[in-house]
């Protein structure tokens, strides 16, 4: 049989073990946002690719902008689902798209980078842009249309509006440029401090627990 103290002791480390879960479970997560069509599997019949110029909606939840892009199908591999993109069709092009946001959100947008294999540069560069947020990517490996080589990559945004322009734009001249796919958009919740309330009420229901099992 256990000691009132050794009893007391139990009691208060399963106390300490039910807030600091209750603390960390209240730290900040991500949520997905919606955004349109992020792997380009919506639009148009492509077979082996099509050239959709500026202005172009028929890409489903994105424009078309600069000299145009290809929507890719069979050409190579993509990296989520059964198309991609090649930002440049015959010159630099890229695609932008608009997001509802909530100003002094932070946003984090991850993509799958490559490049057209039949390129001969030695780098291939993509501005991304959101808000008054960019910055430039760079791909450097040598893929296959069997084997891509895809890059996950991070561009981090905060609101300053309730809508915002996304972009991804190449930032290389000819007819084969970046390659572009599986792209996520995710709302960043801040960490907050453990609150009087949070912690009182995890601690209520530690004691709840601790009853239970003396009852028992």
């Amino acid at each position: 049989m256990l000691s009132g103290n050794h009893e007391r002791t139990r009691a208060r480390r399963a106390l300490l073990v039910f807030v600091l879960f209750g603390w960390i479970s209240a730290a900040g997560v991500a949520h997905a946002l919606p955004i349109i069509n992020g792997s380009f599997q919506s639009g148009p019949a492509v077979g082996s690719f099509l050239t959709v110029g500026a202005g172009s909606t028929a890409l489903t939840g994105w424009e078309v902008f600069g000299a145009g892009v290809d929507i890719v199908g069979t050409a190579w591999i993509s990296s989520d689902g059964d198309r991609s993109l090649d930002l440049n069709a015959l010159a630099t092009g890229g695609v932008r798209q608009i997001l509802d946001t909530v100003i002094g959100q932070a946003y984090q947008v991850r993509f799958d980078l490559s490049r057209n294999p039949a390129g001969s540069a030695p780098s291939y560069a993509l501005d991304v842009a959101a808000g008054a947020a960019s910055e430039t990517f760079t791909f450097t490996a040598t893929p296959t249309t069997g084997n891509m080589l895809w890059e996950e990559r991070l561009f981090e945004f905060t609101a300053t509006s309730t809508s915002t322009v996304l972009e991804f734009g190449s930032l290389v001249g000819g007819s084969g440029g970046p390659a572009l796919d599986n792209v996520r958009v995710d709302a960043v919740l801040p960490v907050p401090e453990p609150s009087t309330a949070t912690l009182t009420l995890v601690a209520l229901s530690g004691l709840a627990v601790l009853r239970k099992r003396r009852a028992s």
